[in-house]
């Protein structure tokens, strides 16, 4: 089974990492998505805004019934950075995924690529998938990769949990699961003055 590894903080999962799991099993002939939330991520300053069993429970729900997407918790079960070299070798060696899998990164990683812990490793066990961002001119990449032409929607995490934190509109930004589960934990909402 061809399997590609999405990872990322997913603080919330939105539409724009479902519809690029989705173009890449169909563009690219995965078998499957595996989605990696981080515990704590190594290229961003501040760590996520909702607990790692909040953004685990928000990206189970959006990809309920989703054939094709999985999710893993390795880096979650870990208290330390998630390295993507150290969770690529778990999901070869565990045989949780066979065969070289696919890494998903995005325009605005490229750049800073080889500054990545074993950044050569990673490329010599997986398989480099460039994805457009939307304000990112697509960078030359000298490592072995393919680019997917994807259709860039214009959603970051961070715009919504503004817009939740604002009481702006943001429903229609992420799948209704979602939506249910920042209600329902009452997420990304500033904390009351006392």
């Amino acid at each position: 089974m061809r399997t590609a590894v999405l990872g990322g903080s997913f603080d919330p999962v939105h539409i724009g990492h479902l519809f690029i799991a989705a173009e890449v099993l169909a563009c690219l002939e995965y078998d499957r998505i595996l989605f990696v939330p981080a515990r704590i991520p190594p290229h961003k300053g501040a760590g996520p805004h909702a607990s790692a069993e909040d953004r685990l429970a928000m990206l189970e729900a959006a990809i309920a019934g989703c054939p094709g997407f999985g999710v893993d918790r390795f880096e979650l079960d870990r208290d330390e950075v998630s390295w993507t070299v150290v969770t690529l070798r778990h999901l070869v060696q565990s045989g949780e995924v066979t065969g070289a899998p696919g890494l998903i990164i995005g325009d605005d990683l490229v750049a800073g690529f080889d500054s990545w812990r074993e950044a050569d490793a990673v490329e010599r066990i997986s398989d480099l998938i460039v994805v457009g961002r939307p304000g990112v001119e697509a960078p030359a990449f000298a490592r072995r990769h393919r680019r997917l032409p994807n259709r860039m929607l214009g959603i970051s995490s961070s715009e919504i949990r503004r817009r939740v934190a604002t009481g702006r509109p943001y429903r229609y930004l992420v799948p209704e699961s979602v939506a249910r589960c920042i209600e329902e934990r009452g997420l990304y909402r500033p904390e009351p003055v006392r």
